[in-house]
């Protein structure tokens, strides 16, 4: 039963953070933007970390920005489905690396679609995810 909720459940929500942040020409603002900064020390810093994240996930799988137990944002990877919420820890950003999520448009240029990842990010709904979990 656990590995159908985690399969099922997990597909769901992981897809619902994904689609629902995705906006073309947003800009990072908001308190998220002093938290990105104070915690990774630049923007420039956090998109590296993230991207060095999801290329390194092998198969398939999710990169997240989180919030931890002790409000702390983190980078965490996951395989297949599988959600931060399992490890009590709050999604604020999610990105699919499962081949579907990409092939069309990237074939095998994974490296591309994570680094083009950032044109389509609804900034203000990651601002809104990241107060609504605090």
């Amino acid at each position: 039963m656990r590995t159908s909720v985690i399969n099922n459940g997990g597909g769901y929500i992981n897809h619902s953070l994904y689609f629902q942040q995705l906006k073309k020409g947003s800009e990072l603002k908001g308190e998220i933007k002093g938290t990105i900064l104070e915690e990774f020390g630049s923007l420039e810093a956090f998109k590296n970390q993230f991207e060095k994240a999801a290329k390194e996930v092998f198969g398939s799988g999710w990169v997240f920005l989180t919030l931890d137990k002790n409000h702390h944002l983190k980078i965490v990877k996951k395989a297949n489905q599988n959600s931060p919420f399992t490890d009590g820890e709050t999604p604020i950003l999610a990105l699919d690396i499962w081949e579907h999520a990409y092939y069309l448009k990237y074939q095998n240029r994974r490296a591309e679609y994570i680094q083009n990842f950032w044109n389509v990010i609804d900034w203000e709904r990651i601002n809104q995810n990241y107060l609504q979990a605090k």
